[in-house]
């Protein structure tokens, strides 16, 4: 079963409950999690292929029931946002454009105010991971895969279970030489 799974390096982790500040940028501070089974995530799997990082532990995680909502214009600081569809992901960077972060062949990219969106919501989940609006939105390329971030694990009642340990063939090696 798939369930929202973050992974760390140690299994003395425990999740932070208070809210953390926002600032405009790329992605949100917070807890990062994504879906997953015991063997690993889209992002175990992700940071191994990509950056050759590997994690010793998966945490799976829970919130409370009834704790997403979808549209973006609602004031919901006790829900995680969960964007699903390119509608919504549109609506969602017209809601919260913080400004152009950088231009790509004239083309203007923005960031996202994360202040504002955490004014409103306690976390984000972006989920399917829509691959085909990786280029149209530099700051969701960022994210990499389906994923979510709480910056606010109280107001949605997020508590984490037992870690596990991650398979040995898909634990952290030694980069000596």
């Amino acid at each position: 079963m798939r369930q929202r799974v973050t992974a760390v390096d140690s299994p003395q982790w425990e999740i932070y409950p208070a809210p953390l500040k926002q600032t405009t940028r790329w992605k949100p501070r917070g807890l990062w999690y994504s879906w997953g089974t015991a063997r690993g995530t889209a992002w175990t799997d992700w940071a191994k292929e990509n950056m050759d990082v590997t994690y010793q532990y998966l945490v799976p995680l829970r919130i409370r029931r009834g704790a997403l909502v979808r549209d973006c214009k609602k004031r919901a600081p006790d829900s995680i946002l969960r964007i699903g569809t390119l509608a919504e992901l549109d609506a969602f960077t017209r809601e919260f454009s913080g400004g152009v972060g950088m231009t790509i062949e004239g083309k203007p990219h923005v960031l996202i105010d994360w202040a504002k969106v955490a004014r409103r919501f306690a976390g984000i989940e972006c989920k399917p991971y829509l691959t085909s609006a990786r280029l149209t939105y530099v700051w969701y390329n960022m994210i990499d895969v389906e994923s979510g971030c709480v910056w606010h694990a109280a107001a949605v009642g997020m508590r984490a279970l037992k870690p596990r340990p991650m398979p040995r063939n898909r634990r952290r090696t030694s980069r000596r030489g």
